[in-house]
């Protein structure tokens, strides 16, 4: 990356290289979304990106929560951070004045609208993190983001250092890039009894859709919660529409109830509802086409605007660590989330997804590992794959910043995968900044933290140098 003296980003310079597995899978889609996301949610005004998928015989190339974002997120924002140290300048500063703002084009060339909470979740996390921070002021004087002289005073008193670490990070809704169309559709049954039956075509796999989309029908008719039963998933009597992926459920099928009870209210205002009789209704609703990376010539043929997601998800998240200098272990105490969510339909319901993204997000920066051997895994079970306990959960501190997305029912927009990204290398950062040794490697075990306290660095071996036969871009 290239920085101005003021701390204004100037250029992206950029290589990917995924271990796609030996089918295509979703190997494919992933490092494309990467690639859209590889700048971060950031205004950089030049930009060159190199991706690769290598075919192998190792495990296949599936997606995750997150899908490409989280790899690239983890390369932009430390060295956003790394920038910031070497310029002297706040890391929510640095991301403040680099910050996607309406009528600012992303890396994929798409030029922003509507739905931007991005200024305000770095303003609101920074407040609560300069208020969190008051806390341990005590108990690890001269020993917070103090670096190499915290560490040496950690030895002579419980080994113990505290840092934080800061990071933002976007997310589509929508699966977009013009190879899936993002639709969602509701059909309804005002009953005889004066019972709303809704079939929606999303799925709940435990993200509270069913609630959701409940509630925005409630709102829109006006009636009781406990008078509308949902079935959803149901293939032979929902309306065919797309899969149950990429934060798309609240954007597209809530739209989709949202107009479907609008059309049932036109038809009750023209005919009133009586006892005994039954009114359907139904809606199919389509996100505005999106295209590849760089496809504008068929934006301007069909006289639409250029545009890769029907809409985007912010978040700024910090995350305040303890190191052990003498093990090397990592504790995560507290992590600060702030979070555009559009319009939240159900906070708590959005304040679980919130969680539970962070905890995998965990995994990912510290103990999850995932290696192969002559193309089989060498860990088989979830234990030995690392994942995080509940033990491990830190304190949250969460907060829901509303702007919200015109697509959208009441402005809503999808929350279920933003989470993951940023914490990691909000993670990374903190620990950097703690032991005053950049950490760019996952998982940050305690191996890895230790080694580079003892070395005064840390090296990563890159895709590149382990497959070797890799083409040189």
């Amino acid at each position: 990356v290239g920085f101005s003296k003021d701390g204004r980003f100037q250029y992206l310079d950029s290589k990917m290289f995924s271990d796609g597995g030996p089918y295509t899978c979703e190997s494919y889609g992933t490092l494309m979304t990467g690639c859209l996301m590889s700048g971060g949610p950031y205004i950089i005004p030049h930009v060159r990106v190199d991706a690769r998928c290598a075919k192998n015989n190792n495990l296949l190339g599936g997606a995750f929560r997150g899908y490409g974002i989280n790899q690239a997120a983890i390369s932009i924002e430390t060295a956003v951070d790394e920038m910031a140290e070497k310029l002297d300048m706040d890391p929510f500063e640095i991301r403040r004045k680099n910050a996607l703002y309406p009528g600012a084009s992303t890396v994929g060339g798409e030029v922003l609208e509507s739905s931007m909470g991005l200024q305000e979740t770095i303003d609101r996390c920074e407040a609560a993190l300069k208020e969190e921070l008051k806390k341990y002021q005590t108990r690890y004087r001269g020993r917070i983001n103090a670096g190499k002289a915290g560490v040496e005073l950690a030895r002579k008193k419980d080994f113990k250092v505290l840092g934080f670490g800061v990071a933002s990070g976007f997310k589509n809704s929508g699966v977009g890039k013009g190879i899936f169309v993002d639709d969602g559709a509701c059909r309804l049954t005002l009953k005889g009894d004066g019972r709303l039956f809704m079939l929606v075509s999303g799925t709940d796999m435990g993200q509270g859709f069913r609630t959701a989309m409940t509630q925005i029908a409630a709102e829109t008719l006006k009636i009781d919660l406990s008078r509308i039963d949902i079935a959803t998933g149901d293939t032979d009597l929902t309306i065919p529409t797309g899969e149950s992926v990429a934060e798309r459920q609240t954007l597209c099928d809530g739209r989709a109830v949202y107009e479907a009870c609008r059309n049932l209210q036109k038809e009750l205002e023209k005919n009133p509802w009586k006892p005994g009789e039954e009114r359907k209704a139904e809606a199919y609703f389509r996100a505005p086409e999106c295209f590849p990376i760089g496809d504008f010539k068929s934006a301007e043929e069909k006289g639409v605007k250029y545009r890769n997601f029907p809409a985007y998800a912010y978040a700024t998240q910090a995350a305040i660590v303890e190191v052990d200098v003498l093990t090397g272990k990592i504790r995560v105490l507290k992590v600060i989330a702030a979070h555009d969510v559009g319009r939240a339909v159900n906070p708590r319901i959005i304040e679980g997804q919130m969680q539970g993204s962070i905890s995998m997000g965990l995994g990912y920066a510290l103990t999850e590992g995932h290696p192969t051997k002559d193309g089989y895994p060498v860990k088989k079970t979830y234990k030995a794959l690392g994942l995080p306990r509940f033990t491990d959960t830190p304190d949250y501190h969460l907060i829901l910043v509303e702007d919200p997305e015109p697509l959208g029912p009441y402005g809503a927009k999808g929350i279920s995968e933003v989470a993951t990204v940023p914490i990691t290398p909000a993670i990374l950062n903190a620990i950097s900044r703690a032991i005053g040794v950049r950490i760019n490697k996952v998982p940050a075990s305690p191996d890895v933290v230790l080694d580079a306290i003892r070395t005064g660095s840390c090296q990563v071996e890159t895709m590149e140098v382990q497959a070797g036969k890799i083409p040189k871009p």
